[in-house]
């Protein structure tokens, strides 16, 4: 990729200045509640376009990742912005300069406060943060409802309040409490909600949910009870209290037990795999890429963050499917849904990555296994599969 720095241009002077940029467009994910978005800017320089694409992280990892694209791009800002936005589920949602100015400034100084690095090149951006653009308050509560997907129902609320509460995300869980302060985890480090399971009690007076949550806390898996109420007003669901019931340690064995589930997998043998790669890399550039000891793992996600949205709630409830190629050149295609596998499967003929593989068996498991195998030293899925 070309990543062409600012044109210098002489002045009558004989000073160097760079181009002025002028702002386009831009726009944000309305991802915020998962602790995660996508940012978007368009700007011109002269005669020339210039796009730049942002990924944050609200828990621990703050500005975590930046692309730039300058001048004639071809399809590379496609490829670019999906593999940085596409997977976060959410749709997006335009904002003036200022915002943009704003949310970027606000992800630099996390960084400064838990002493991250910024990503390079810095020169690209650093005119963007060098002050914070001063919002009024209604500016700043229309940027965060533009960032927060619309909160539909009780237990989407509480799904992402806990989710918040236990990411230690202050902004997050405020917007969910309409500004009340309702801390209900004491933990030093943000931590992981795994799952969720909420149970709805009617009583004469009021309706409380009770909440049982799976959370991963310094290597120690834990289960935490959590009674919660909740209010409607304007057509939105708010948090108005919240406090901790009990709190149990469990075993790693009980906490895979609890998360457990059925998997579909197909075993296909590769006959390119370097072509193979290519391939899917291009027409799926929205897929989270991972390298593995034993091979290459591209993880597919919904197109929405619709799995919130349920009584039960799982961590990798938004996962659609998993490619994984193998270094021992077999394709390990898996899903939770067999629906999804399904699709997987006619999708490999449409975007016709089917010429390169031969399909050799169809399996299905009652619990999860593919986890297993990416970290079990095997490359082969088969000799796995007979040492277990």
């Amino acid at each position: 990729m070309n990543h062409k720095r600012f044109t210098i241009i002489q002045g009558n002077n004989n000073q160097k200045e760079e181009k002025r940029k002028i702002f386009v467009s831009s726009y944000v994910t309305d991802t915020r509640l998962m602790g995660v978005i996508g940012m978007y800017i368009h700007w011109k320089m002269g005669e020339e376009d210039f796009y730049q694409i942002f990924h944050f992280d609200s828990e621990e990892y703050g500005f975590d990742n930046y692309k730039s694209i300058y001048g004639n791009h071809g399809g590379s800002l496609y490829v670019e912005k999906e593999a940085m936005m596409g997977g976060l589920g959410g749709k997006y949602r335009n904002i003036n300069e200022d915002e943009a100015r704003y949310i970027l400034y606000q992800f630099v100084e996390m960084n400064k406060k838990l002493k991250l690095p910024l990503p390079e090149p810095k020169s690209e951006y650093k005119d963007l943060c060098s002050h914070l653009v001063s919002l009024s308050k209604s500016a700043r509560e229309n940027l965060m409802n533009k960032m927060c997907e619309a909160i539909v129902s009780d237990y989407q609320s509480i799904n992402y309040f806990l989710m918040r509460s236990f990411a230690k995300d202050i902004d997050g869980i405020k917007y969910l409490t309409d500004e009340k302060e309702l801390f209900i985890y004491e933990g030093k480090k943000p931590t992981t909600l795994l799952k969720n399971t909420i149970e709805k009690y009617q009583a004469a007076d009021r309706i409380s949910y009770v909440c049982e949550s799976l959370i991963e806390e310094n290597m120690k898996y834990k289960i935490k009870v959590t009674e919660i109420e909740l209010e409607q007003k304007d057509e939105r669901f708010y948090i108005m209290e919240a406090h901790e019931r009990s709190e149990m340690i469990i075993s790693p064995t009980e906490a895979s037990f609890m998360l457990n589930r059925p998997e579909y997998i197909n075993v296909y043998d590769i006959y390119d795999v370097t072509e193979f790669i290519k391939d899917i890399k291009e027409k799926k550039p929205h897929m989270l890429h991972n390298v593995h000891d034993s091979g290459q793992m591209f993880t597919e996600f919904n197109e929405d963050n619709r799995h919130v949205n349920n009584t039960i709630y799982m961590l990798n409830g938004d996962i659609y499917g998993v490619y994984y190629i193998t270094n021992s050149d077999q394709l390990i295609m898996s899903s939770y849904h067999l629906n999804n596998i399904t699709e997987m499967e006619k999708s490999l003929v449409k975007e016709d990555l089917k010429k390169y593989i031969t399909l050799d068996e169809k399996l299905e498991f009652k619990e999860s296994i593919l986890y297993e195998f990416v970290h079990s030293g095997y490359e082969d899925f088969f000799d796995f599969l007979s040492e277990i």
